[in-house]
């Protein structure tokens, strides 16, 4: 509700979809952004943008390298399409995708669950709905 005040910042519910809440339940004290970055990698894309995504200005503890000199991201996905590690990518860099992203890395240990969550298609190698819907709303501003 409008009015009342956001207790929890940046790290709100409905800024943490994806989010599985069983890696803090029960705990007495959370760093959440530690937790973010302990999750396991399940997929990398690599993203070409001219301008840095607004997540990167809101959660630049997951953030490495300088944003305002980047071309392009690397960015590793959890299995729930949580994107817990960004890595800027300068000009030049060999790895900035000649299309807007790329997949370069999928963990085969999650690739049955992304495909569930239909992070990935039913063949388990291209993006499906929801990361396709995740990376248009992590792009919305760069573009």
């Amino acid at each position: 509700f409008k009015r009342d005040p956001n207790l929890h910042g940046l790290w709100n519910g409905q800024n943490l979809t994806g989010f599985d809440p069983t890696y803090i339940l029960g705990k007495r004290s959370v760093n959440t952004l530690e937790v973010v970055k302990s999750l396991p990698a399940a997929l990398a894309v690599t993203i070409r943008t001219p301008l840095a995504p607004d997540f990167v200005s809101r959660y630049p503890g997951l953030v490495q390298g300088d944003p305002k000199t980047a071309e392009g991201w690397y960015v590793e996905f959890t299995w729930h399409g949580l994107p817990k590690r960004w890595v800027a990518l300068p000009a030049g860099n060999p790895q900035i995708p000649s299309k807007t992203f790329e997949i370069i890395a999928i963990n085969q240990q999650y690739k049955s669950r992304m495909i569930a969550r239909k992070i990935l298609t039913s063949d388990g190698q291209r993006a499906g709905e929801n990361l396709l819907q995740n990376l248009d709303i992590l792009l919305s501003n760069s573009r």
